[in-house]
């Protein structure tokens, strides 16, 4: 128990009481109060755009940006049109960038920055700029289920990357996105005049 009370666990939330029941009646004494919460921490390779641009190596990150706004304007997620033509009662959304650096598993050496450029959520109202919020992926306790049933039955397995894969499908209501700060636009284009639609 003393081990566990030193130790750290990065990112995670654990409660000692949770993981070590005990039949205590007190439970006001500081030191016999198993209910120990150890201090949620971020992945110090995971930041918002603000913390990146303090970093050293702050232009890879901004390579990262460039890449991922001209990935978006080529897919066509979205296109730029002027302010003037938002609808009246639409609300033009923030939104937020999110940076990571990817690392070599074995090495942790840094093999590719990663910009997402992302919608500020918390801004979204229900019945206005969604109807449903789910996420369609597979739970983390079917995976080792499944990969044991592939090794046992010798079925073949994939990995597959989707790239860009949350804006793969047609958004079913009218969103605007403020332009992000941080790539360079094609002449014309100011963040002042214009937004993006989201498609």
């Amino acid at each position: 128990m003393a081990e566990m009370r030193e130790a750290k666990i990065p990112g995670e939330l654990f409660c000692l009481a949770t993981m070590f029941p005990r039949d205590d009646s007190d439970r006001t004494s500081t030191s016999n109060n198993p209910l120990v919460a150890y201090k949620a921490s971020s992945h110090p390779d995971t930041m918002y755009k603000q913390e990146a641009m303090k970093e050293p190596d702050n232009v890879e990150f901004k390579t990262a940006m460039h890449k991922e706004y001209n990935t978006h304007i080529k897919a066509g997620n979205f296109v730029i049109v002027r302010r003037d033509q938002v609808p009246k009662g639409k609300t033009t959304l923030p939104l937020v960038w999110q940076m990571e650096r990817k690392r070599n598993i074995i090495t942790r050496k840094i093999k590719k920055y990663k910009a997402r450029l992302n919608i500020d959520g918390s801004r979204m109202k229900r019945g206005q700029h969604y109807d449903q919020t789910y996420a369609p992926v597979a739970s983390w306790t079917w995976v080792p289920l499944l990969l044991t049933l592939a090794a046992v039955h010798k079925w073949h397995m994939t990995q597959i990357d989707n790239m860009l894969a949350y804006p793969q499908a047609p958004v079913e209501r009218e969103i605007y996105m403020e332009l992000p700060k941080g790539p360079d636009y094609n002449e014309g284009v100011n963040q002042k005049i214009h937004v993006l639609k989201l498609v």
